[in-house]
């Protein structure tokens, strides 16, 4: 369980898409949450998960100055999406399956300019 924080300079960055893989298995598995430059939305997409649905939300969001804000609450079976500090939310199911998990900052067609990431690990209550 833990927070990811990623906060992406729109300004500086050129990508068509952008954002972060998570709950990321040795077989494949992944949740992306990402911005869409060509749509203006943030999107959750399952087309990466082994099981469960495929699909994908979106949620149109307005950048700050440039900057967007992610906030990524993880568990071993959820991912809840804060958008710039609750201006929009996602939540979703994921079923990565046993072992390790991992995270990965992606860049589609373009390049893209992180302000700022972090991990916070959470304690188990």
């Amino acid at each position: 369980c833990g927070m990811v924080e990623l906060v992406l300079d729109l300004a500086q960055s050129d990508a068509e898409r952008m954002g972060i893989e998570v709950h990321r298995t040795a077989n494949g598995n992944r949740l992306y949450v990402a911005y869409d430059a060509q749509t203006g939305c943030v999107v959750v997409e399952r087309h990466g998960c082994r099981r469960g649905a495929r699909g994908y939300r979106a949620v149109p969001v307005r950048p700050r100055s440039g900057l967007l804000k992610l906030q990524l609450w993880l568990d071993r079976g959820s991912v809840e999406v804060f958008v710039n500090d609750g201006e929009a939310t996602l939540c979703e199911l994921s079923y990565p399956g046993e072992g390790p998990r991992s995270l990965a900052i992606v860049s589609e067609s373009g390049t893209t300019q992180v302000r700022r990431a972090s991990y916070r690990r959470m304690a188990l209550a």
